[in-house]
């Protein structure tokens, strides 16, 4: 038998072995990866070598920390403490064992806590989707490429036959990771992204670190506008909120249809617009609404882009991208759920009835909305990838 397989199958025992038998409250985050992987995907045949293994483990201790608290021990006089972890500038490396940086420190032996782990355990189980091969960009297979078409994008839809088959040659389906930067400040980009599903955060980074979201781009649009508008490289960063699939095709083949002053020149600068009228409606939304409306608007325009009635999505991460405290993200989604306008839980918001919430949102949601439906072409085919 193989060495790599023997590998794997002891980590398969050391997992059921700790699954079984394991007392621990603060469980070290690589070993709890492994667990994790081993109960949701112990089956899998994505797995061929060692790499691929440490790969996925690198990613279920990425999407563990989106899920449940990670600890470490800074201080031994303070014990282990929660620790905030900024995935788009942070990676998990060598089993999800460290961090690259946190807070401008190397932290290791990172921890999550046992009863913590199984309830996300519990969660990924539930979700049909191979999550975490899919988070972790394993090679797209004929099956996955099947199932999104590029039409699934509403300006790729959109371009009339001839115009659709220049470029699509030119494109390839490339997962959308949870946290994974597409763009940052001040880099050429190499590629525009058309998604078919997840949605991508535009955000400016100010110079202390704080984030704010200026817009949302999902199948309503391409990210990497600057590729076409000839700056190549922009001061703000574009960043997967929820993960998906995009359609990339190079710079150059887009930039050479679009100077062809075709169908793609026009519904580009229209899409332009659309997002011109959406940086600024977030900009007096932000400043003039309370955190509870700001709430309201980013899920509407969220749930547009997913076609879901669900987002994952943590209280801190939406703290930054709008620019608030948790504790403000914390006390709108109380009074949302008390009205029974979502439903919440620990990384997920559930909207049992979009009308009633639209009707507790501000204008702002509606303005941008009725824009980009005037400005665009409906669009008729959309498909998920997280239900």
């Amino acid at each position: 038998m193989p060495d790599r397989l023997l590998d794997l199958e002891k980590e398969h025992l050391r997992a059921e072995e700790w699954w079984r038998g394991g007392a621990d409250e603060h469980v070290p985050i690589d070993v709890a990866a492994g667990m994790a992987f081993v109960r949701v995907y112990g089956n899998t045949k994505a797995i061929r070598t060692r790499q691929d293994y440490d790969d996925a483990l690198n990613i279920m201790g990425a999407t563990l920390s989106r899920l449940i608290p990670v600890y470490a021990l800074k201080d031994p006089r303070e014990g282990r403490q929660p620790v905030a972890i900024d995935l788009a500038n942070q990676a998990f490396v060598r089993g999800a064992t460290r961090l690259r940086s946190c807070s401008g420190t190397s932290l290791a032996r990172l921890t999550v806590l046992r009863p913590d782990l199984l309830s996300a355990v519990a969660r990924l189980r539930r979700i049909a989707l191979p999550l975490v091969l899919f988070l972790a960009g394993v090679p797209v297979t004929r099956a996955a490429a099947e199932s999104f078409s590029p039409k699934a994008n509403r300006l790729l839809a959109a371009l009339p036959a001839s115009d659709y088959a220049r470029l699509a040659e030119h494109l390839e389906l490339v997962p959308l990771r949870a946290q994974e930067p597409l763009f940052t400040e001040g880099t050429q980009r190499r590629y525009a992204y058309f998604p078919v599903s997840g949605v991508v955060s535009v955000l400016y980074i100010t110079r202390d670190g704080a984030s704010t979201e200026i817009g949302v781009i999902g199948n309503d649009g391409m990210a990497g506008l600057a590729v076409l508008l000839g700056g190549g490289s922009t001061p703000r960063r574009a960043v997967v909120q929820i993960p998906g699939f995009a359609y990339r095709v190079p710079a150059e083949t887009i930039q050479a249809e679009f100077h062809r002053g075709e169908a793609l020149q026009s519904l580009a600068l229209r899409y332009v617009q659309a997002l011109i009228t959406q940086v600024a409606q977030a900009a007096v939304c932000n400043r003039r609404h309370s955190v509870e409306q700001q709430l309201c608007r980013w899920l509407l325009l969220s749930l547009d882009r997913i076609s879901s009635n669900e987002v994952l999505m943590t209280q801190e991460l939406l703290g930054h991208a709008l620019g608030v405290r948790r504790s403000g993200i914390t006390q709108a989604a109380k009074t949302l759920q008390e009205a029974g306008l979502i439903g919440h839980r620990r990384g997920r918001i559930i909207v049992p009835d979009r009308a009633r919430l639209e009707a507790h949102a501000c204008e702002c949601y509606t303005i941008v909305k009725n824009e980009a439906d005037r400005l665009l072409p409906p669009h008729a085919e959309i498909r998920t990838v997280l239900s």
